[in-house]
C-alpha cells in the first residue's frame, strides 16, 4: 500500500535546516553531522538567497541514492532506509494552512503562480538517510551578485514537481561524497556530467555507476566499492564511458588555469580541477589530493596585466575567482586567486584555528569534451598570439605614430569555445553588424563547434575571428573574420596586398589571417 507523505511547512532558519537534515532516527554518529561544514555552508547560502520557507517532502525516492542503495547499503547488516526527504526552498513566507489551501484550491491567499515567479523558488536539497553523508542531490540557484561580475555559464534548467505544482530552477546539480560508493572525484564527475549531458546529449550515470566505470580498468588498484578515490587515469576512463573525451591540462600556473578554465566554461563545459589543500601557517596538508568541479568565474572590470609580461593579454586574466562544486564545502563555493603566492583561497576551515582558511595548490585540469572538439585552447591561443605580436609590434617598423598604433597596443583578447547556433543567434540579434555582412554570416555553413577570438581595445571590439574547433591540428583552422573595425580592416588588407610583413611574421599563422583580408572585403555600411 502506498505511503501518504504529507509535506510539512517550516519558516526558514539555519537551525531548522540543520535539524531537518540530521534527523536520523537512531543511526550512529548522527550528532557528528550537526557540525558538518556543508550544512553550515548551506545555512549561510540559503540565508543569502533570501529563503523564507521550507517545504519538506518525506518518503522521497531519489534515483541516484536508490542506485547507491541497491549496490551497497542494502547489503549491509545494519538496516538503512531506501527513501529520502526532499527540502524545497521559497523566498515567499507562508504557513501550513496556506499551503493546504493552495493544494485544495480553496482560497486565494497563496497561488501556484506566486511560487512560480522568477527566482521565487530557489531549489531543493535531498536529505539522505545516512549517518554522515546526508546531503544528496542538491539543485540550488547560484548566489546573487550585486555587481553582475559572477558568471555561471554551465547551469541548466531543472524541472521539479511538488504535489502537482510545476517548478523550475536554473543551476547545476551538486551532492557530497558518501565516502563509500563515491569519493570526491566521483562527486565532481557527477556534477560535471549534469552539464555535459544537456550539452552533448548523453545519459547521466549515478555516483555508484561512475565509480564502477572508473575502476573497471584497474582491478588491482583497490576495491571499486567501498572506494578510496580515483586517479586521473580512472577519471578519464569514466569520462570516456559516457561518450566524451578527457583533455588533461597542467594548471599549476595561474595564467594557464584562468585562460583554460574561462575558455571552456564560456563554452558551457564544467571542468574538474585537482587541488592539494594546505594550511598557510602550519603548512599541514589535510588533503593530498582533492577534486572539485569548476562551474563558473568572476571577472574584474579592470584589465590586469599577466604576471608573465610576454603573455598575450586575455579577458580571462581578469578572473578574480572560480566557483566550484566542492563536495566538502557546498555548491558554487568561491576559490580566489592569490597570484603572487601561486595559490587559491578556499572556504575550508583550518582544524587548528577556526578563524583561518586553507589554501589550495592547483594541479591538473580535466576537461570532458565532445569527441568532435579536437582542437584544444592552447593551439588557438598560439594562433592569436602570433597575430597579436604582429598587431602590436610588427606593423610599425617605420610609422610608430600611425592612428591605429595606440588602439592596437591596448588590445585584449577574448578567446572561448562556442557553437555555431550560439554564434549565429548572437549575430542575428546584433545591431552593430551591417545588414549585408549579417546576411552573409547567417547563410554561411560553419562547423558545429567554433573557437572565437575577439580583439577588444578599451572594451570595444575591433576584430572578430572564427576558428574550426573540429579540424585536425595540421589543418588550416582559421575560417573567417566576421566583424572588424573598418580602419583596421583596411590596414590589414594593405599590409597583405603590399606584402609588408617581415620575414619573422611571414613564418607564422598570422599570414593566413592577413590573406583572408586580402581576398575578402567586409561590408561595414
Amino acid at each position: 500500500m502506498a505511503k501518504t507523505a504529507f509535506p510539512q511547512v517550516y519558516p526558514y532558519s539555519a537551525a531548522v535546516l540543520r535539524k531537518l537534515l540530521i534527523q536520523k532516527r537512531g543511526l550512529p554518529r548522527h550528532r557528528d553531522a550537526a557540525d558538518k561544514r556543508q550544512i553550515n555552508y548551506l545555512g549561510d547560502y540559503l540565508t543569502h538567497l533570501g529563503v523564507r520557507t521550507i517545504v519538506a517532502e518525506s518518503h522521497y525516492v531519489d534515483h541516484d541514492f536508490l542506485e547507491d542503495f541497491s549496490a551497497y547499503y542494502v547489503r549491509c547488516f545494519r538496516t538503512y532506509e531506501r527513501t529520502c526527504q526532499r527540502l524545497h526552498f521559497f523566498r515567499t513566507p507562508f504557513a501550513k494552512r496556506q499551503w493546504d489551501s493552495l493544494l485544495e484550491r480553496a482560497g486565494n491567499q497563496l497561488r501556484a503562480s506566486d511560487l512560480q515567479r522568477e527566482r521565487e523558488y530557489v531549489g531543493f536539497v535531498v536529505g539522505r538517510p545516512l549517518p554522515l553523508a546526508v546531503i544528496g542531490r542538491t539543485c540550488l540557484a547560484p548566489p546573487l551578485d550585486a555587481r553582475n561580475a559572477a558568471h555561471y555559464p554551465t547551469t541548466r534548467e531543472y524541472d521539479v514537481n511538488l504535489c502537482g505544482i510545476s517548478l523550475r530552477v536554473e543551476t547545476l546539480g551538486f551532492q557530497e561524497q558518501d565516502e563509500f560508493a563515491a569519493k570526491c572525484a566521483t562527486a565532481a564527475l557527477w556534477s560535471a556530467f549534469q552539464g555535459t549531458a544537456k550539452l552533448f546529449q548523453h545519459a547521466i550515470p549515478s555516483p555508484v555507476e561512475i565509480t564502477q566505470h572508473a575502476t573497471s580498468i584497474s582491478p588491482f588498484g583497490g576495491r571499486a566499492i567501498p572506494n578510496l578515490g580515483l586517479t586521473d587515469e580512472q577519471i578519464g576512463h569514466a569520462i570516456r564511458q559516457v561518450g566524451l573525451e578527457p583533455l588533461l591540462i597542467n594548471a599549476f600556473a595561474s595564467e594557464v588555469l584562468k585562460a583554460t578554465a574561462y575558455a571552456y566554461l564560456r563554452g558551457k563545459i564544467p571542468l574538474l580541477l585537482n587541488i592539494r589543500l594546505e594550511d598557510p601557517v602550519t603548512k599541514g596538508v589535510p588533503e593530498q589530493s582533492h577534486e572539485v568541479a569548476v562551474t563558473g568565474y568572476r571577472l574584474d572590470e579592470t584589465v590586469s596585466e599577466p604576471a608573465e609580461k610576454k603573455l598575450t593579454p586575455l579577458v580571462a586574466h581578469r578572473c578574480s575567482c572560480l566557483f566550484v562544486h566542492d563536495d566538502r564545502v557546498g555548491p558554487f563555493a568561491e576559490m580566489g586567486f592569490d597570484v603572487l603566492a601561486k595559490r587559491l583561497t578556499t572556504q575550508w576551515i583550518s582544524t587548528d584555528d577556526a578563524s583561518r582558511t586553507l589554501v589550495a595548490i592547483p594541479g591538473n585540469l580535466i576537461i570532458p569534451v565532445y569527441h568532435k572538439i579536437r582542437i584544444p585552447f592552447q593551439r588557438i591561443y598560439e594562433e592569436v598570439s602570433h597575430l597579436h605580436e604582429l598587431l602590436v609590434e610588427g606593423l610599425w617598423p617605420q610609422d610608430k605614430d600611425h592612428v591605429m598604433a595606440p588602439i592596437l597596443r591596448a588590445v585584449e583578447w577574448d578567446i572561448y569555445l562556442t557553437t555555431v547556433n550560439s554564434f549565429k543567434a548572437e549575430v542575428h540579434s546584433s545591431n552593430s553588424i551591417a545588414p549585408q555582412q549579417k546576411r552573409n554570416i547567417l547563410q554561411t555553413c560553419l562547423p558545429r563547434f567554433l573557437w572565437r577570438a575577439t580583439a577588444l581595445s578599451r572594451n570595444k571590439p575591433i576584430l572578430d575571428l572564427l576558428f574550426d574547433a573540429t579540424d585536425i591540428e595540421q589543418g588550416d583552422l582559421f575560417i573567417c573574420a566576421v566583424q572588424a573595425d573598418p580602419a583596421l580592416a583596411t590596414l590589414l588588407r594593405l599590409v597583405a596586398t603590399l606584402n609588408l610583413l617581415s620575414s619573422k611574421h611571414r613564418r607564422t599563422s598570422a599570414t593566413e589571417i592577413l590573406n583572408w583580408f586580402k581576398h575578402n572585403t567586409i561590408a561595414t555600411e
